[in-house]
């Protein structure tokens, strides 16, 4: 017998008058209890005291050899020494009766891979000029569904992730600005997987995308911080090896890789006449410096605009790199299992197009046209396809 358990520490108290009042940290856990009865004979089966707040339990119990005798299997609940009924929610998930050589949960394992700021034009598989994203051209053409038609919803990333994460339009979730945030009552991925019995795990550059926004909603173990150069998502897969669970797993991955500040990088500057303006050798952080360029008297002119398209170009390089490492580890992580990939990002980036710079600004197709790119199950479906998607269809799939 398989079966996951947890405390849910909800803190609520009754005041004197009357009325329920939150207050976090007061529940004392609750133990859990399985009987068995067989042919009429009852016993303990197993039992376990759980405190609030930890994460789910598994537990293997191993059934007694009962022949054909009829038998009934009792789970019941009983409030820690203080009683608190009101504080602390027990879970039960996962149940499951196997037999000794029963195949593992044949659920997929499912993998979202969010790179922001990335726009779709600039990966080989979309029609990039330039070769600056073989590892993700390779893996799309081999192993999974190139959508040729997906726009991100918003052109910044705060609005546009929750959206990716809960399947709701902004008009719904309603987080226009930054002083809003993502809350559980919008039903983000992470815990709808997690009710579901999957084990979650999620890790982000930071930026808008940390707890306190509300992005760490649902998910067992949550890790931000912006990756250094040469830092990469090993972490990621070392602890998907390490897992001792039988539950399929949601992994949630989120980089600025490809967001500026962008540093110096020749990687695609012509190699035969090689850029010299007043922006070679400076890390260029945000959309200010093209103002500040102007403001000191030298405007930007083409050959500073197609050495900046260069640098964002490497830094996709440079993304490409990580995710294509990433993408290969996955295949020794996961072995045998299966397993679901989908790629995408939050939002584009005018990069001088329409005399803009940065996002957030408008809603053109520099703005809103993302990759986005479904390895199935096994990759079992691989090619193209010219249906529209946006970040409100991931939640669904």
């Amino acid at each position: 017998l398989e079966v996951a358990v947890a405390v849910l520490d909800v803190g609520l108290v009754v005041d004197r008058a009357g009325r329920l009042e939150r207050r976090a940290g007061l529940g004392d856990g609750v133990t859990f209890r399985i009987d068995i009865t067989v042919a009429g004979v009852t016993s303990q089966l197993w039992e376990r005291h759980v405190l609030p707040g930890s994460r789910w339990t598994e537990e293997r119990v191993a059934l007694p050899e009962t022949g054909s005798a009829p038998v009934a299997l009792r789970f019941t609940t009983q409030p820690g020494p203080e009683g608190h009924r009101l504080n602390d929610h027990a879970l039960w998930s996962g149940l499951r009766i196997r037999g000794q050589s029963a195949d593992a949960d044949p659920r997929p394992h499912l993998v979202l891979i969010d790179l922001d700021t990335l726009r779709a034009d600039r990966l080989g598989c979309y029609g990039a000029a330039r070769d600056s994203s073989p590892r993700i051209d390779a893996w799309a053409e081999s192993s999974a569904v190139l959508f040729e038609n997906a726009t991100s919803v918003e052109s910044w990333t705060l609005p546009s992730t929750i959206s990716m994460l809960t399947g709701l339009a902004v008009s719904q979730h309603g987080v226009h600005f930054s002083n809003r945030r993502m809350t559980r009552a919008m039903q983000p991925l992470a815990a709808r997987l997690s009710a579901a019995g999957y084990e979650t795990l999620g890790r982000t550059d930071g930026g808008f995308v940390i707890p306190a926004m509300g992005f760490a909603e649902g998910f067992e173990r949550f890790i931000h911080g912006h990756l250094q150069p040469g830092e990469d998502w090993t972490e990621v897969l070392e602890l998907l090896t390490a897992r001792d669970s039988a539950r399929p797993v949601f992994c949630f991955l989120q980089t600025y890789r490809a967001h500026e500040p962008y540093d110096p990088d020749d990687r695609f500057d012509d190699k035969e006449h090689p850029y010299a303006g007043p922006l070679a050798g400076k890390r260029l952080s945000g959309p200010d410096f093209a103002g500040d360029a102007q403001r000191e008297g030298a405007p930007l002119d083409d050959a500073d605009h197609r050495w900046v398209n260069g640098l964002y170009d490497s830094a996709v390089y440079r993304t490409d790199a990580m995710v294509g490492d990433f993408l290969d580890g996955l295949d020794q992580v996961f072995a045998d299992e299966p397993y679901l990939v989908l790629l995408t990002s939050d939002h584009g980036q005018a990069l001088f197009d329409r005399g803009a710079f940065g996002h957030g600004l408008g809603l053109h197709p520099e703005d809103l046209a993302v990759p986005l790119i479904l390895r199935h199950v096994n990759s079992a479906v691989v090619g193209r396809s010219s249906a529209p998607v946006t970040g409100l269809d991931i939640v669904p799939t």
